[in-house]
């Protein structure tokens, strides 16, 4: 060391030199570094859908989806399935651990492992969608005077203009709008000439079709032979004969004469921006891009092609980000400075100008020097990052008060200047470095937490390692450095400080006298403080997004309906429209909107499903209270299930899901809807959706086999007719401006009656037979809607708990109902909040257990003692006495960041225990008697401490203030924990060590 102490000091010039360096880069990284609100989270599951005509519920859970799911749950990633079915079709959710490393891939491997399976010639289309990655920037191109297909038109223009900056990873267009050539046959015209839908579809087909003619050899080779066949206009459909003119017998017929053609807009779903007609137009940058720029960019496009529209078109703004990622970044940087603000002045009170001037300067260098090495690593700033340097603040400055303090203390001797820092390098170098260690120990088993909230929280801690690894080089680098600089011997008042000796060594005296005293009142406190904290807290992991957005989900009871589900879509806008704070509103009635948060879950197109997105200009409070007053006006509309949402920070989780399961949907109906009835009447109950197996009338057919037999025919010839009947063929033979699109053939059969006048031919007899002789259809009422999870049907309630109430007293009562019931093969689930914080304590406790070991090592290394280290772990379940008891004072819910918070206190409360026993194990090897040397410790360690306890302490005061849901919980539990631990620090570790070493001086 000492060669490298001589270098240090001989090349001090050139040492600086790279230190100003390391500050412009970080300043120049600031200008480039990508910029966002908060770390992307890309959802990592999968929507698999299957179509199965003419299957029903029943039938396609039995015959198709059983030995789906059993397929998708072999592999490891992969958390839940959950299944609905519909008669004729199906859509299922796969969920995979946040953990997952490629959740594209892992999903084409699942589609993959599917496609192996032998299953069901009824499966018509069997698709997967993995890709749920939430856009920047979505507008909405609307006007209440232009077509679907004007709209259309106008947003694929804009898709051009956009996709031509490099910056823009992807655009994309959201239409309702489906061209769609329909024919829909005459089923009375079809008997009357002997033919059947199947016949027609044969015909269309065969002349469409372009069959491969061949070539002729000549001179100059082979001459190949095509034909062409193409369908581009109505008219050339129209005039395909079906039946050719014979003369004195029959006329022409032709496809138009047997039933209606026309090119329609067939989509099942509806689209609209503040009450018009609506395409949506979805950007998504690329990674490693700064938003806030990209954003005056983008506008500037918007703006150029609105005015070559000569304003035909409104385009509004459903989603962008870019204004509020620089509005969000904006504020948490102005935290950040007013931390460095509050840090400064703390320093300048406590050490002194000349030495607060030696801290002003190494703060922007490691801030700054922070900020490059994190671009040069490819992170992004975002509040996460900016909130890690406001948390290392107070943590940073520590280790140059260490070192300032100590050369001030050797010059103050006597010592010169170099020397002086010198020795105070020798002296602190060690435990120092130890401290700085442990507090990495800490955050470094928060940047390895699985799942979402490791994935969340990650680049916090992962920021506060390399501000506090970057300290400590400044620390034993530039301070000294600086000091040699800058300080100069100070002229003591002797008087002064004895008179100030004097009672604090009487103070510390008077508490090591007693120590089991103090240990077992620091241990009574801290089981009350703890019981009570959890008795009375609300529990809210994770808080809601700070945006001003709240989002409708309604489920209509009525299937099938689209014109339904649109009139109560329109019965929720109107109660919405009468809030003034409106901004906006998106709707899309069947089915989801684009992509807008990664916490609302994936919805299907069906017609009776939609959802409605609200712009409004509120704060949080106002926020939250006018989600109650929408609940309140929703609940009174009939006929729906209806759910008001706010955008959260965490996966859609309700506040408790009670599941029950069996292997049959028999099983669980009655059981369920008496449970469920009895939960939803209890008063800790504030709203609550259920989710149950739906039954309707269905149709039977009965085939009489006899009659079957008789005509010559086949149950399959009869089945497969009234499916084509039914179902109509699609194929695409149709081409228009350039584009192929489907045709749709079907008859005009709406009612039973119909069908079972309609025939089916028999070769053998030559005669067309009515169906009616040949089946029977009965009228039954039978499952049209099953739900499953994890190859179990289930009924589910989603309830959220009264203000009165907690969670723990909802999910007590309803236990207490459940028990009172025979459940038999039935089986109870609870998850939601209370299971996430069973998931994540784990997860934290694994953690800390990690990070207490870590630390251990880092401590017996620094100490070569086995006993030393407990004593100072002493201070670290104590000082969540002061964590929980702030979250008390500050009545602040429980929640993830303030666990993270506490887990982050294991590193940073045992480094002020680590100075101070060494200093009294330096002193007691001295000579001193164990009592001495922890007072006169105590003594010399008192502002040192307090110094840097305030320094984090009171730099967490903006984030307090301004920190919001997700990150104030966060600042308070560490403050709090900071205040006992410096406490516990003081008085607890030297009682400890005197009650384990008073009988003997220490041994080396």
């Amino acid at each position: 060391m000492t060669r490298i102490l001589h270098l240090i000091f001989d090349r001090k010039r050139t040492i600086i030199t790279l230190f100003l360096l390391v500050f412009a880069y970080g300043i120049y990284s600031y200008f480039v570094i990508p910029k966002q609100d908060m770390p992307e989270i890309d959802p990592p599951y999968m929507v698999i859908s299957i179509t199965a005509p003419s299957v029903n519920a029943k039938d396609m859970k039995k015959e198709i989806l059983d030995d789906i799911e059993k397929v998708v749950l072999t592999f490891e990633d992969v958390t839940d399935v959950d299944t609905t079915i519909y008669d004729n079709f199906s859509y299922m959710i796969v969920s995979m651990s946040y953990s997952t490393p490629k959740p594209g891939d892992l999903s084409k491997q699942i589609f993959d492992k599917i496609n192996e399976l032998e299953l069901s010639e009824n499966i018509s289309s069997m698709t997967y969608s993995s890709n749920f990655d939430d856009p920047h920037i979505i507008y909405a191109l609307h006007s209440d005077t232009l077509s679907e297909i004007e709209l259309l038109d106008y947003a694929s223009a804009l898709k051009n203009d956009l996709i031509l900056l490099d910056e823009i990873h992807e655009v994309l267009i959201d239409s309702v709008f489906q061209k769609e050539v329909v024919i829909t046959l005459d089923q009375t015209l079809l008997d009357t000439y002997g033919l059947d839908i199947s016949e027609i579809y044969q015909l269309l087909y065969a002349n469409a079709i372009n069959i491969p003619l061949g070539g002729i050899n000549t001179i100059y080779g082979t001459i190949s032979i095509t034909g062409n066949t193409d369908i581009n206009q109505l008219s050339d459909l129209e005039s395909i004969t079906v039946i050719p003119e014979i003369p004195t017998i029959s006329d022409e017929v032709r496809l138009s004469d047997l039933g209606t053609i026309e090119l329609k807009d067939t989509s099942k779903k509806i689209y609209e921006f503040n009450g018009e007609k609506a395409v949506f137009v979805s950007v998504r940058f690329s990674k490693d891009i700064d938003f806030t720029k990209l954003g005056d960019t983008v506008t500037t496009i918007k703006n150029d092609f609105l005015s070559e529209t000569n304003n035909e078109i409104e385009i509004g703004e459903m989603l962008f980000l870019p204004d509020y990622v620089e509005s969000q970044i904006n504020s948490v940087f102005y935290s950040l400075l007013l931390a460095i603000g509050v840090v400064l002045i703390v320093v300048f009170i406590g050490i002194g100008f000349r030495n607060s001037l030696l801290i002003i300067i190494t703060i922007p260098l490691i801030i700054f020097g922070t900020v490059g090495i994190l671009y040069i690593s490819n992170f992004e700033l975002h509040k996460l990052t900016i909130v890690g340097l406001i948390v290392a603040i107070g943590i940073l400055v520590d280790n140059s008060i260490v070192i300032t303090e100590g050369i001030k203390r050797n010059i103050d001797t006597g010592m010169p200047k170099v020397e002086g820092a010198k020795q105070a390098i020798r002296d602190n170098f060690w435990p120092v470095l130890s401290s700085t260690l442990t507090t990495i120990a800490a955050f470094i088993v928060i940047v390895l937490l699985p799942g979402f909230l490791g994935k969340i929280v990650s680049s916090m801690p992962l920021t506060v390692i390399i501000a506090i690894s970057l300290s400590y080089v400044v620390s034993m680098v530039l301070s000294p450095l600086l000091a040699v600089i800058f300080l100069k011997k100070s002229k003591r008042k002797k008087a002064h400080a004895s008179v100030h000796e004097k009672n604090i060594k009487k103070m510390i005296g008077f508490i090591i006298k007693y120590p089991m005293i103090w240990i077992l009142v620091s241990i009574i406190t801290l089981v009350g403080v703890v019981y009570y904290a959890f008795s009375t807290l609300p529990l809210d992991l994770y808080p809601n997004d700070e945006r001003s957005v709240l989002y409708i989900d309604f489920e209509n009871e009525e299937l099938g309906s689209l014109e339904s589900s649109k009139t109560l879509s329109d019965s929720i806008i109107n109660i919405i429209k009468e809030e003034s704070s409106l901004e906006g509103y998106a709707a899309s009635i069947g089915g989801d909107l684009p992509n807008f948060h990664f916490s609302a879950r994936y919805m299907n197109d069906l017609s009776h499903l939609g959802r409605i997105y609200i712009d409004l200009d509120m704060d949080e409070e106002q926020l939250l209270d006018y989600k109650k007053i929408l609940e309140e006006e929703c609940a009174s509309i009939e006929g729906a299930k209806i759910t008001v949402n706010v955008l959260e920070l965490s996966p859609p989780v309700p506040d408790l899901r009670v599941t029950l399961s069996a292997n049959t949907p028999e099983e669980l109906d009655l059981l369920s809807a008496s449970i469920f009835t009895e939960i939803k009447e209890l008063d800790e109950v504030k709203t609550y959706t259920i989710t149950q197996n739906l039954q309707s009338p269905k149709y039977v057919v009965h085939y009489d086999f006899d009659a079957i037999s008789a005509a010559y025919l086949t149950k399959a010839q009869v089945a497969s007719t009234i499916a084509y009947t039914l179902n109509g063929f699609d194929l695409e033979i149709f081409s228009f401006n350039e584009e192929i699109i489907n045709v749709s053939l079907h008859t005009d059969i709406v009612d039973v009656t119909a069908l079972l006048d309609i025939t089916v031919y028999s070769e053998i007899l030559d005669s067309d037979i009515p169906l009616h002789t040949l089946i029977t259809i009965e009228e039954v009422i039978d499952y049209t809607v099953i739900h499953r999870q994890n190859n179990s049907d289930v009924s589910f309630m989603d309830l959220y708990y009264s203000d009165d109430a907690t969670l723990s007293e909802l999910e007590q009562k309803v236990m207490d109902i459940i028990s009172e019931y025979e459940l038999g093969d039935v089986t109870v689930k609870y998850s939601g909040e209370n299971s996430m914080f069973e998931e994540i304590s784990e997860d934290l406790i694994r953690a800390s257990i990690i990070a207490i070991i870590l630390i251990y090592i880092i401590m017996f290394i620094q100490f070569n003692n086995f006993v030393k280290p407990l004593i100072v772990y002493a201070t670290i379940p104590l000082s969540f006495t002061g964590s929980f008891l702030f979250l008390l004072l500050f009545n602040t819910p429980i929640t993830a960041t303030s666990l993270i918070g506490m887990v982050s206190l294991i590193g940073v409360t045992v480094n002020n225990g680590i100075l101070l026993v060494e200093y009294i194990s330096r002193r007691h090897k001295e000579g001193m008697y164990v009592k001495e040397a922890c007072i006169e410790s105590v003594y010399l360690r008192f502002r040192p401490i307090m110094l840097t306890s305030l320094t984090t302490i009171l730099g967490l005061i903006p984030l307090l203030l301004n920190g919001g849901n997700f990150f104030r919980p966060l600042a308070i539990t560490f403050m709090g924990g900071m205040v006992s631990s410096t406490l516990l620090t003081l008085f607890i570790v030297p009682s400890i060590y005197y009650l384990m070493y008073k009988p003997e001086k220490f041994q080396a």
